[in-house]
């Protein structure tokens, strides 16, 4: 079994798959932990995978601003993002690339099973409630463009149990919306039944989870798989966000590009 903390750091750098490639997306690795959310050493996996249209991203030196909205210039303009999240979400990764979609143009709605507000965490420690936009069982896929998943491990294990939640993001998927997940927040798609020959990162103390559900794991602060870019832990949101809004901003792009042929 493969521990992240046995994993050489290998410099990060762009995983070009053998087939199917798309020529503009990239995929990018990284990795986060259970319900305590200790930082993890930093790794970045140069790797080939079998999965095709997967790149790493370059890695990458962020500023203390994280917001990778700031410099998209509302290149998201009226894109409808899906944020699904309950009690135990971790705070900085619904709050900070909320930040960033909201501050690229998009539109971002709270999805969650129960109406009023749920409680954000800092690690283990309370944090801010976010109030909720809409219920999960009145809203549709078809009205949203993306989808961001939080991480936090109460709201992980509590999402992946909702019916309604695992049909979303099976109806998201199903179109080639983008999804972009965070730290425990995976769990979800393995029960949805998504992740079967998908490469992805997590928190590490889920990487045995991406893997039994058929999926390749690694341990990356960022990556990019078709249509999905996952990343590990808090750490990580800079390089998070910089990829969720370009990932986002290039499907939009294409469906506008659909749309106009």
């Amino acid at each position: 079994m493969n521990n992240a903390n046995d994993k050489k750091t290998r410099k990060s750098g762009t995983i070009e798959p053998n087939a199917k490639k798309e020529t503009s997306p990239s995929n990018t690795v990284s990795n986060v932990s259970p319900a305590t959310h200790q930082n993890t050493p930093k790794a970045s996996v140069g790797t080939q995978g079998a999965h095709d249209d997967v790149t790493k991203a370059p890695e990458h030196k962020a500023p203390e601003n994280t917001n990778a909205g700031a410099s998209a210039t509302k290149q998201l303009h009226g894109l409808r993002v899906a944020i699904l999240a309950t009690d135990g979400f971790e705070e900085a990764e619904l709050a900070k690339p909320r930040k960033a979609l909201d501050e690229a143009g998009a539109k971002t709605t709270v999805l969650a099973p129960k109406a009023g507000e749920i409680q954000g965490f800092h690690h283990e420690q309370k944090a801010e409630k976010v109030s909720v936009d809409m219920e999960l069982g009145a809203a549709k896929a078809a009205d949203f463009d993306a989808v961001l998943l939080p991480g936090g491990a109460m709201n992980a294990d509590a999402l992946r149990m909702n019916g309604d939640a695992q049909k979303f993001v099976q109806e998201m998927d199903k179109g080639g919306k983008p999804i972009a997940v965070i730290c425990h927040a995976p769990w979800l798609l393995i029960s949805a039944g998504l992740t079967r020959g998908r490469k992805m990162t997590s928190y590490h103390t889920i990487q045995d989870d991406v893997r039994n559900s058929g999926a390749t794991w690694e341990d990356a602060e960022v990556i990019r798989d078709h249509n999905w870019v996952s990343s590990r832990q808090p750490d990580d949101i800079p390089a998070f966000n910089r990829e969720m809004i370009s990932m986002f901003g290039e499907k939009r792009e294409k469906s506008k590009s659909a749309v106009g042929r």
